[in-house]
């Protein structure tokens, strides 16, 4: 601690802070007993979908308030969900948040594919409520527990509460949800002293969510790593790398809004288009993929992939569109993966797990992470190659690394930017191609701010 800044100090403790409560919960919270993959005989069971741990507060929390009802009720991740049980459930809680543009947690990939599929049961004996969390920024705010409550329905479960969405700043809706859920419940689900099984300690008071705009602190530390993506300048670099782009070369480039700004001769523009009031005449980006296929370009630049689309940007990669070029929010180059592979699971394809990751790592030759830091600055930290798939996880190796040294007087981010010393395996390649790079930009090191 002693050689951190005075600025370093308070954002490692917000951190810190954040942390803990993920993990140990709040100060003075007593243990409960571990989470039940399913809910008591007859009891009611509270699934959630969490990333940052406000889906799952809200499920302790109402699971303790089905208790003090003489309710049994179990608290459980959909990670750890067994899905087998989903056909004898009779009353089922569920509280997804929702990632960036309307994917789901990482948390909730599995059970999503389940529902989704073929596999999944029919459910009329089974009434539900949904609450999803979200934030309004984004284009298909609270998609994720939207999607969840429409399938429940079509698989002829009975909702008992209209679903309830909620923003950033979610408490209040979500408190109000909660009463109402609760005066349901207790008319409809049987009473029992069996008591409660929650995973962790107590949850917080919804006054003290774990990361909101009234606990700025600890949203901060995470915005600062970059959890979204927004404004890191995802698009300004897809325009500086569009430059080395050869000149004869046909790129079509597919966008919610036109922003690339290419110098290329041979450019075709595709931008999508929102349906009418009648909800007719919408182009999405996945029918615009698909299209640009049929026209022969040499280049395909998405954006940014946001949903199915990615499995039909995958396909064009490995059937001979090489070169292509896209964004995705992550917070790294590995996580990256896992976001694609929600995404292309949103195409409701059952395709196996080890058959995305295959693709995947064939597309995808290099990826290149771009975040904006505390000070407003925003700089490549990873530029990173795909070098196949082991354990059914896509293996990624460093190339370049920015590495953060803390903060100036002026408030500027100190780091280095540096090689890792591991030369990529697409030297070969570059050079068959003509491109010869020479080795000591291997092993370079240059200081920024410093």
């Amino acid at each position: 601690m002693a050689s951190l800044s005075g600025e370093q100090i308070p954002w490692l403790l917000g951190f810190l802070s954040a942390a803990t409560q993920l993990v140990q919960g709040p100060r003075g919270a007593t243990q409960a007993a571990s989470v039940s993959p399913s809910a008591p005989e007859g009891g009611i069971t509270v699934l959630f979908a969490s990333q940052t741990g406000n889906a799952a507060k809200l499920a302790k929390r109402l699971v303790a308030a089905l208790a003090g009802a003489g309710l049994a009720a179990t608290a459980v991740s959909t990670l750890d969900y067994k899905t087998a049980n989903l056909k004898n459930e009779k009353l089922l809680v569920l509280i997804c948040s929702t990632q960036g543009e309307g994917t789901v947690p990482d948390s909730a990939v599995e059970f999503r594919r389940f529902l989704f599929g073929k596999r999944a049961p029919k459910l009329p004996g089974l009434r539900f409520a949904v609450l999803a969390l979200g934030d309004s920024s984004y284009r298909h705010f609270c998609k994720a527990g939207a999607d969840f409550d429409r399938r429940l329905e079509e698989l002829g479960a009975e909702r008992i509460l209209p679903r309830v969405d909620c923003d950033v700043d979610f408490r209040a809706a979500a408190e109000a949800w909660q009463t109402d859920v609760l005066e349901v419940l207790k008319k409809i689900a049987p009473s029992s002293s069996a008591g409660v099984q929650v995973a962790a300690p107590a949850p917080a008071p919804l006054d003290e969510p774990a990361f909101d705009q009234q606990r700025p602190f600890q949203a901060m530390v995470l915005e600062r790593i970059n959890l979204n993506g927004r404004g890191s300048g995802k698009t300004t670099m897809l325009n500086a790398l569009s430059r080395f782009i050869p000149e004869e070369e046909r790129i079509i480039t597919i966008e919610d809004t036109a922003e690339l700004q290419l110098q290329q001769r041979h450019v075709v523009k595709f931008e999508t288009r929102p349906p009418n009031l009648n909800k007719e005449g919408g182009i999405n980006q996945r029918q615009l993929v698909r299209t640009a296929l049929r026209m022969r370009p040499d280049r395909i630049i998405v954006g940014e992939c946001r949903g199915a689309e990615a499995l039909d940007m995958l396909q064009a990669m490995n059937t001979g569109v090489e070169g292509s070029m896209s964004t995705v929010h992550a917070n790294s180059p590995r996580d990256a993966f896992s976001r694609l592979e929600a995404m292309v699971l949103m195409a409701d394809l059952e395709m196996p797990t080890r058959v995305i990751l295959q693709q995947l790592s064939t597309a995808i030759k290099m990826v290149v992470q771009v975040a904006r830091l505390q000070d407003g600055s925003r700089k490549i930290i990873n530029i990173s190659e795909v070098t196949g798939v082991q354990d059914d996880r896509v293996e990624i190796q460093d190339i370049f690394v920015f590495e953060r040294h803390g903060v100036n007087d002026a408030g500027k981010v100190q780091g280095v930017f540096k090689a890792t010393g591991v030369q990529p395996k697409i030297l070969e390649r570059l050079r068959v191609g003509g491109v010869e790079l020479p080795p000591n930009i291997f092993s370079e090191t240059l200081p920024v701010n410093m």
